[in-house]
């Protein structure tokens, strides 16, 4: 069967068409009634479908014309239509000579099946059209206006509707949500692009992906570019210098009704903040890591430290003794204790706790810092305080803040061009939310003691900032830094429970500020430490340590203090000792890290014959127990190795007398 298609839709036209020709039909399409009179002229079609609602010509139109032609009004005529659907709009057709009204959308089986019903059913309907012609068309006349008014009226309210629809759902919109044409001017902004760029649609609209990347610099991997190339979905992490911002975008192309690219719709994610926390997680996990590294050479050098210090102590008593000068060996002794402090240095950005906290008054130590900063400082560099004496006490440990403070501005110093400008020092309290502290979680809000630390020096870069808290990372010369100042500060303050954080831009300078939990009123009171004579003792202590040099050493320490000391090498060999009989000994001093029996759990096994045993746990670094741990089953004493000789005979004679 010859038969023309009548629609305006081109997709709907070459479904019909493709679901026709299966059957073995002949189509011709016609994209309006226009062009269809002239189709059904040329080609005299047996079956025409058409659409209802049209442009430049209508179906009901298209209909009158036809039957009112005497070559064309035999053609048989059927609706297929989505609109126009109603009791009246089939009335008109049937009254105009419509042979069937088919309600899209059907399946291409139900539609074939409805078709082939119509086509069948006209037989007997058709003979009595031709008298009816002329009063039919007289209704029409006077109904087909009014019809159409009402249907464009209602076609009016569901466009407003559906464009109210989309007008809203865009400007919910979280992300930015931007229209561009092939030119990547704007064709349209949702509210949350508006925001962004403080400014309203109209003043985007018509302008370029510029006001991302700057007008000098053109963005790279821009996801649009690939639309257009492919006509495919596209995305990428894309970080604007222009704006200091980073963002994820990604992009779609909207075709037009030929298939070809109409326009480019963007979304865009501001993931700045995103990337700076994840950053900082990152930045968290590799400190971590680093420190359990460095937690492993603490302990062996720890070890090595012990007899160093130690056998030089013994060297320079008998120097004294037999009239020896003792110069070498003062620094032999001072060298060791710089080689343990920076242990300590290199364990306390691993979190791992080597000192002692207690109240402390911050502004004190501030202001002691700043009197020998002001003295070593070139006079070129203005050094600008204001501190707050009422800030309040935190605990902490002065020799760390102190270093703090002394790191961080001979940081400062370095960031000076020449050494000229200014560096700022500010001590003040500060309240912090749970907001504030949102990649902290675990410290608590609440009042905080901030140092802050400000130059006007060179800044860093995003790179430098990225790798600032990282040992030995130094982006000056060779011989000019170590590259651990900034990576104690950050083991330092987070050792004493701080947090530190930075801020900086090249050309305009660096800002660090230090916060410190402030310590409730009632706990706010200075310790002062209890300094005595190096006391002499009796009784009779067992020694352990897997290293022979240090049990040596302890004895010999031990011994000159009037000690009866049993120094041994193995655990297994200490444990059968005092199994043999628990009264023989009055303290033990061991170390913690040992290849048959630990320490603690050596410990364990001595407390579980004498309950109130003394035991004293000496360790070059654990991760395996914490002092608290230690203090809780029993443990009198717990200490990190080195220790110099007078620490050592103090906390033995002050454990044998108290317990």
């Amino acid at each position: 069967m010859k038969t023309l298609i009548v629609e305006d839709r081109g997709d709907d036209r070459r479904l019909l068409r493709y679901n026709l020709e299966r059957q073995g039909w002949q189509v011709v399409e016609a994209g309006d009634g226009f062009q269809a009179l002239e189709l059904m002229t040329e080609h005299k079609p047996d079956l025409v479908i058409s659409d209802a609602l049209m442009p430049k010509m209508d179906g009901f139109e298209l209909l009158r014309r036809m039957k009112n032609d005497p070559a064309l009004r035999d053609i048989r005529f059927i609706f297929y239509s989505a609109v126009y659907t109603g009791y009246n709009e089939r009335e008109l057709a049937r009254s105009l000579g419509a042979d069937a009204y088919l309600v899209k959308p059907l399946n291409p089986q139900e539609f074939l099946r409805q078709l082939e019903e119509a086509i069948s059913g006209v037989t007997s309907a058709r003979a009595e059209r031709p008298k009816r012609m002329v009063a039919e068309q007289e209704a029409f006349l006077a109904r087909y206006p009014g019809i159409v008014a009402t249907k464009l009226e209602e076609k009016v309210r569901e466009l407003k509707a559906v464009k109210e629809k989309w007008v809203k759902t865009f400007a919910a919109l979280h992300d930015m949500v931007i229209l561009m044409d092939k030119n990547k001017k704007i064709l349209q902004a949702n509210a949350s692009a508006c925001r962004f760029f403080k400014t309203t649609e109209d003043e985007l609209r018509g302008k370029s992906c510029e006001i991302f990347c700057g007008p000098d610099c053109p963005c790279k991997d821009c996801p649009g570019d690939r639309t257009m190339a492919d006509g495919g979905d596209h995305s990428a992490e894309i970080y604007h210098e222009y704006l200091h911002k980073t963002f994820e975008i990604s992009s779609s192309a909207v075709p037009d009704e030929d298939g070809k690219l109409d326009y480019l719709v963007y979304v865009i994610t501001d993931v700045t903040e995103r990337k700076s926390l994840e950053e900082e997680l990152f930045q968290a996990h590799k400190m971590e890591a680093m420190g359990t590294l460095a937690g492993g050479i603490a302990h062996d050098f720890n070890n090595i430290l012990t007899a160093v210090l130690g056998y030089s102590e013994l060297a320079k008593d008998e120097a004294h003794i037999k009239g020896l000068t003792t110069s070498y060996l003062d620094e032999v002794i001072k060298a060791a204790l710089r080689a343990r402090d920076m242990v300590k240095q290199i364990l306390s950005f691993s979190h791992k706790k080597t000192g002692h906290l207690q109240p402390i008054a911050p502004h004190l130590i501030i202001e002691e810092a700043l009197n020998l900063l002001r003295n070593s400082m070139p006079s070129s560099v203005n050094i600008r305080t204001r501190i707050d004496c009422d800030c309040g006490k935190i605990n902490g440990d002065p020799t760390k803040l102190h270093q703090i403070i002394v790191n961080l501005c001979t940081n400062a110093l370095k960031a000076l061009d020449d050494e000229k400008g200014v560096i700022e020092i500010h001590l003040r309290r500060r309240q912090l939310s749970a907001d504030d502290l949102r990649t902290q979680e675990e410290v608590r809000p609440g009042p905080f003691v901030e140092l802050l630390v400000r130059d006007n020096g060179c800044g860093m870069s995003k790179t430098t900032k990225q790798h600032m808290f990282e040992p030995y990372f130094t982006t000056r010369e060779v011989g000019q830094g170590t590259g651990l100042g900034l990576s104690i500060v950050y083991g330092l303050a987070r050792n004493m429970g701080g947090i530190v954080r930075v801020h900086s831009q090249p050309g305009v300078g660096s800002e660090f500020r230090v916060l410190f939990p402030v310590l409730p009123a009632a706990s706010e009171r200075d310790t002062v430490p209890i300094i005595a004579d190096l006391p002499m003792g009796t009784e009779r202590i067992m020694v352990v340590d897997d290293e022979k040099m240090i049990a040596e050493l302890q004895k010999a320490l031990l011994e000159k203090q009037g000690y009866k000391v049993t120094a041994l090498t193995s655990s297994n060999a200490a444990l059968k000792l005092f199994s043999s009989d628990p009264e023989a000994f009055d303290l033990l001093l061991t170390d913690q890290t040992m290849p048959e029996i630990s320490g603690h759990e050596l410990a364990a096994k001595f407390l579980a014959r004498r309950p109130d045993f003394p035991v004293i746990l000496c360790t070059g670094y654990s991760s395996i127990i914490s002092k608290q741990q230690a203090l809780n089953m029993g443990i009198k004493f717990y200490v990190h190795k080195p220790v110099q000789r007078c620490d050592l005979v103090r906390f033995v004679r002050d454990v044998l007398d108290n317990s």
